[in-house]
């Protein structure tokens, strides 16, 4: 629960609240002008529907939405296609990393001729060519914002490269509760002020996030959602049991409705909150709170879901028929598969299924990930079952999606749908977890009168510095991701990468791009030096002791006299 913690003004905490939510975006600002247009998981589709609202209103049935022309022909004009591309299966999307640098491999995205700027034209919905828009399968609420935005912001005949970024900047936008949620959920979990700023700088543990959050998808909008859910849900396991946390949990989640299938299991998790709090009262109670936190989620987001049992028979029409091969019966290669790309795609697998890391890379972050979820059980054993509710959305969409894509391999020889991104919903609740493991009791708030059950912070010494080596660590990730897909989309001299080639693929002067690159690293560092000072206000007593204000009687514990 949350504690009073008055080593820290309220004034300065929510100061370095904002400025640490604008640091990161700012970061993801960065990520929206390196990625090249369109190369992102499915961006030409959702830029699609997007365009098809804006201009006629429609949304169609799922699996009878066609691509309009302007934008397939945008996709080949950007390098996304290899010249002569009936579709964007893989084998027909240009090549990026280290294997394209080398010699003229017309394969590859190096070696596309990129239309400039002043050419390039505002997408029609007009004629169309025969690729589905499968992206009707979902709920229109994100494209409809996107169209509003277009419309706002006087962009509807603006050019496809600046429609592109201005409906990026619209996705951050969106996700922009993800580092305030953060921090408001690590202080309900018990951290201090400080501690819980702290555990902010988690969010670029995931460079994949950030990624994605500066894409035209909705999955902006997913990961906007859940980030307030957990926040709700955090306030629903360790809050006082007030009927507002009841209307912001249903809230979030009826948002989040919203977005995609994938968001339903989100469902369980908030009604589970309410269980898991002992201080709402009895089950009755917390039964109550639970049931009415997901009728108001039903009643603001099932709309759509309900619509498509009553229309089609089905949660979710798929919206896009794959192509049958020969049923599948290989157990272990299903398996070796889903795990990879599951990891690969969590943590990187930049562009439309890319650039990844070094596998080296990938199990470590992954074992890391593992080692810090054991530890924050071990460490905190009366919060342990509430601790595991935060990791169970993407436990629940982990599993939902593996029978899915068992079930499609079994019956037409394809795996698909397995992508870490789906789980960035909960992904929040997982850095939060990750955090306390960290943290241990070394960030708890300090006593400052008698408690029925003595809390103290820990002794001081090297396992106080587990939580700020997890956040330098993410950020130094963070930093190497964005240099590895700056340097394998435009690889040149300069520092490994080519700025005029980068300009021309975006289409804005060197200049601006240069000053963006500075900007977004400068950002980066001055959250570093934020998190710095916070660990040094935050440790430094720990390591000249003061007099308590409060000892507690009999306490032989040597943290009892080495806190404020």
């Amino acid at each position: 629960m949350r504690t009073s913690d008055t080593t820290m003004s309220s004034r300065r905490f929510y100061t370095c609240a904002g400025l640490l939510t604008v640091l990161f975006l700012i970061w993801q600002m960065l990520w929206a002008l390196a990625s090249p247009p369109l190369r992102t998981p499915d961006e030409p589709h959702h830029l699609n529907s997007v365009i098809r609202l804006e201009q006629t209103g429609q949304w169609p049935d799922p699996g009878t939405s066609w691509l309009y022309r302007d934008i397939f022909e945008a996709s080949r004009a950007s390098g996304l296609l290899v010249e002569g591309a009936p579709s964007y299966s893989l084998h027909y999307r240009t090549r990026l990393g280290r294997d394209a640098w080398i010699g003229a491999d017309t394969d590859s995205y190096r070696s596309q001729k990129l239309l400039p700027h002043e050419q390039r034209r505002s997408a029609r919905a007009e004629s169309t060519v025969p690729i589905l828009d499968q992206m009707t399968q979902h709920p229109p609420l994100y494209y409809a914002g996107g169209a509003l935005v277009l419309r706002a912001t006087g962009m509807t005949d603006a050019p496809w490269d600046r429609q592109i970024l201005i409906l990026r900047l619209y996705s951050i936008v969106l996700t922009s509760p993800l580092v305030p949620c953060l921090i408001f959920a690590a202080r309900r979990t018990g951290l201090s002020r400080r501690g819980a700023l702290l555990a902010s700088g988690t969010v670029y543990a995931i460079p994949m996030l950030s990624f994605i959050s500066a894409s035209v998808t909705n999955d902006a909008l997913f990961i906007g959602a859940g980030a307030l859910t957990i926040a709700a849900v955090s306030a629903a396991m360790f809050g006082s049991g007030q009927w507002r946390t009841v209307f912001a949990a249903g809230l979030a989640l009826g948002l989040g409705l919203w977005s995609k299938g994938t968001f339903i299991p989100m469902g369980l998790v908030v009604f589970l909150a309410f269980l898991a709090n002992p201080r709402i009262g009895g089950w009755g109670r917390r039964l109550a709170q639970g049931l009415s936190a997901g009728l108001i989620g039903v009643l603001t987001g099932g709309y759509w879901w309900l619509r498509n049992i009553v229309r089609y028979g089905v949660i979710q029409p798929d919206g896009f028929q794959a192509q049958a091969t020969e049923p599948g019966t290989d157990i272990g290669f299903f398996a070796e598969r889903v795990t990879t790309s599951f990891v690969d795609s969590f943590w990187s697998d930049f562009g439309w299924l890319d650039i990844t890391f070094a596998p080296l890379l990938l199990i470590l972050l992954s074992l890391l990930t593992v080692l810090f979820l054991a530890r924050a059980l071990g460490t905190h054993p009366d919060k342990r079952w509430r601790l595991l509710l935060f990791t169970a959305n993407i436990v629940l969409v982990l599993g939902m999606l593996i029978v899915q894509a068992y079930n499609q391999y079994r019956g037409l020889g394809i795996i698909g749908g397995v992508q870490g991104r789906y789980l960035f919903a909960g992904a929040l609740g997982l850095l939060v977890v990750i955090a306390m493991g960290a943290a241990g009791h070394h960030w708890d708030p300090p006593l400052t009168a008698p408690a029925s059950r003595p809390r103290y912070r820990e002794e001081a010494g090297w396992r106080s510095f587990l939580l700020p080596a997890v956040v330098a660590a993410s950020m130094l990730l963070s930093a190497y991701a964005m240099l590895l897909w700056l340097r394998s989309c435009y690889p040149g001299a300069f520092f490994g990468m080519n700025l005029e080639r980068w300009a021309l693929a975006a289409g804005l002067p060197v200049p601006v791009l240069g000053a963006a690159l500075a900007l977004g690293y400068a950002a980066l560092l001055g959250a570093g030096l934020v998190c710095y000072r916070l660990t040094r206000a935050e440790l430094l007593p720990q390591f000249r002791p003061a007099e308590l204000a409060y000892r507690p009687a009999g306490s032989s514990h040597p943290a009892a006299a080495a806190v404020q």
